[in-house]
């Protein structure tokens, strides 16, 4: 999934599962955590491990990409829509 989210993306792998801190990059990474929370059905203990974060710091990039979802922030948006169809 993670290759797909980067093509999808344009942004990197690296960049996805690293510590870089550019908004767009911390979005999408955030939104690579919700993805694989609803379609890989995954606990976000396990994604946690996956990607090397803490509980609070996967809990924390979910809750802010869903208020950024909810208040229809574009480039929240325009990414979401271009990940949210891979599937697992």
């Amino acid at each position: 999934m993670i290759i797909e989210v980067s093509a999808r993306t344009g942004i990197s792998v690296d960049n996805i599962l690293g510590r870089t801190r550019t908004r767009e990059v911390a979005i999408v990474r955030e939104l690579y955590y919700k993805l694989i929370l609803e379609k890989k059905c995954f606990s976000i203990t396990l994604i946690s491990k996956l990607c090397e974060r803490s509980y609070a710091t996967i809990q924390s990039g979910i809750n802010h990409v869903n208020d950024l979802l909810s208040v229809g922030d574009g480039y929240t948006v325009r990414m979401w829509n271009q990940m949210k169809g891979i599937e697992p």
